[in-house]
Order: structure tokens, then sequence, then C-alpha cells
């Protein structure tokens, strides 16, 4: 039992390994306690384990510093990875933004962003009017959102080629402790006896080797020309940040 243990959580370490996860809230706000931001890295960190190859953060702030709202959700997700969504709230401007980078201009168009900035709003403002907390009704319209939407529309197609090779990590991780534990095992085990045991001398002998191709096969695939394009700048991960902004 304690084997099976231990290979198990050698497979899952190794899965965590190749697939790397970002998950960051920031606040600099009254608004905020730190049980409520505990509470919500937490569903964060959920988030992006349900979708791997994306970090998301949240930044919410009393002080705009003097920029813009785009700016200084740029600055935020800066610390990041190249794939990246973050939400940004001034509480004092009442103002919000929802940047993306990288492979997130693929998964959110400008008018998914619109959607879910719509619903935050509406989400803050009936927070307010009720007595309840801003922040949170507006972080928790984000993350529900957003996980809806990758799992709905995107992620299929788009992570199962990080999944299959986390998998296959995993396994072959597991192969190799299984081994390992196999060639352990057999050290106390006596000898085999030599092949040679088995054969009369000059019994088999092999006077010939030769390898015959009938035909060879050639693949030659061109390298496409990335250009990117619309503004976002270079493709893939290299794609600069932007996103759309709203007022509550």
């Amino acid at each position: 039992m304690k084997k099976l243990r231990f290979i198990a959580f050698a497979v899952l370490a190794s899965i965590l390994l190749v697939v790397p996860l970002s998950a960051s809230v920031v606040w600099d706000t009254s608004t905020i306690s730190r049980e409520l931001a505990d509470e919500i890295s937490d569903t964060l960190f959920e988030v992006s384990l349900r979708h791997p190859g994306m970090d998301f953060g949240i930044r919410i702030s009393d002080d705009s510093q003097g920029i813009s709202p785009a700016a200084a959700a740029e600055k935020f997700a800066s610390g990041l990875g190249p794939d990246n969504l973050v939400l940004y709230i001034n509480m004092t401007d009442r103002e919000l933004f929802i940047g993306r980078s990288g492979r997130a201009w693929d998964y959110f168009t400008d008018r998914d962003l619109d959607r879910i900035i719509d619903a935050i709003v509406r989400a803050m403002q009936q927070a307010e009017i009720a007595g309840e907390n801003m922040p949170q009704a507006g972080m928790t319209t984000f993350l529900t959102m957003v996980d809806q939407h990758i799992a709905a529309v995107y992620a299929p197609r788009d992570f199962s080629g990080l999944a299959l090779m986390a998998l296959g990590v995993g396994v072959a991780t597991g192969a190799i402790v299984v081994a390992a534990m196999v060639y352990q095992n057999s050290r106390s085990l006596p000898a085999p006896p030599r092949a040679q045991t088995y054969l009369d001398k000059d019994g088999m002998r092999v006077t010939r080797q030769k390898d015959t191709f009938l035909r060879t096969f050639t693949t030659r695939t061109p390298i496409s020309q990335n250009t990117g394009g619309g503004g976002r700048g270079g493709g893939g991960g290299g794609r600069s940040f932007g996103g759309r902004g709203g007022r509550f």
C-alpha cells in the first residue's frame, strides 16, 4: 500500500511540474479583508487548475497611481506568464478593466469581454444596493463567467495537447518508479542460468546479416510565416496586452 501511494504521489508531482500554474490576487483597499482575499485566491487557483497553460490575476485598488485602468492592468499582468487574463478594479474611480495577453486573444474576443464586464457591473451595482461587498460580487462573477467560457468553448480544443503531455510524463514517471522498485527487489533473487546452458555448442551460428530497403520516403513541410495582425503584436505567446474597460 505504501508503494502504491508513493507511485501516485510521483505521478501527480510530475504532472504539476509539467503544467505551470499561476493565480494572483492583489488588493490595496479596505473593502477587502484578508479572509475574503484568501477565499478568492483559492477559487482563482481552482480555475487555473481546470485550465492549465493560462495565468489568471485579479487586482482591486483604491489608488489609480495617476495611470489609466488599462495601464494599471498591464502593469499587473507583466508579473504573470505570457498567456494571461487579468481583472483590474479601481474602487475610487469606479472603473474596471479586463486585459489579455498571448493566447487569451484567441480565447476571448472583444464581445466576450464586453459581456463579462456588463455582468460584473450589474453584479457590483446590485451588491451596492443590497449593502453587500461590491468587490466580492465583481470577482465572483468574473471567475464564474471566465471558467464557464473557457470550459464550454475553448478548453477541449486548445488544452488537449498539454493535458496529453502531462499525462504522458506522469505515466513515464510511474513506469520509472515501478521499474526501480522491480530492479531493487530483483537484486535479492538468484541469478538466472546462462543462455548457453540450453544450447549445444556450435548448434546455431549466424553466418550473414542483411537489411534490404525497397523504398525510401521523404516528407517536407513548409514553415509558415507568422505575421500576426489586428494590432495585437506577434502571434502565440508574444501577443501584446489589450482588453476592454467599463464603469460601475
